[in-house]
């Protein structure tokens, strides 16, 4: 599994046209390859503000988190086994749960 490196903002630059182009650097998750983000705004205050809440985004973003070694079918025996019976006893008043074999 890659080591995900943290999402960053690059300080605005100047683009020939006038306009000041914010950018962002973030990591997939998935491959931790390195992707950018950008976006032009009038000022040079309104792209760094841009940069600081894409930041931000990226970093709460829980998809960007290292995944979970745990497979699907893992996930889901242990969901079927534990945090279903416990919601159905819950929902019962602490009676058992009923066993998925009718029995």
């Amino acid at each position: 599994m890659p080591r995900i490196k943290e999402p960053h903002a690059q300080d605005p630059r100047k683009l020939e046209s006038g306009k000041w182009q914010a950018r962002l650097t973030y990591y997939d998750p998935d491959t931790g390859k390195r992707h950018e983000t950008a976006q032009s705004f009038a000022t040079e205050r309104e792209a760094k503000k841009w940069g600081r809440e894409q930041e931000i985004k990226y970093r709460e973003d829980p998809n960007l988190k290292p995944p979970s070694n745990e497979t699907f079918g893992e996930y889901m025996t242990h969901w079927l086994n534990d945090v279903s019976k416990r919601q159905v006893q819950d929902d019962m008043g602490g009676l058992p749960a009923p066993s998925p074999k009718g029995g």
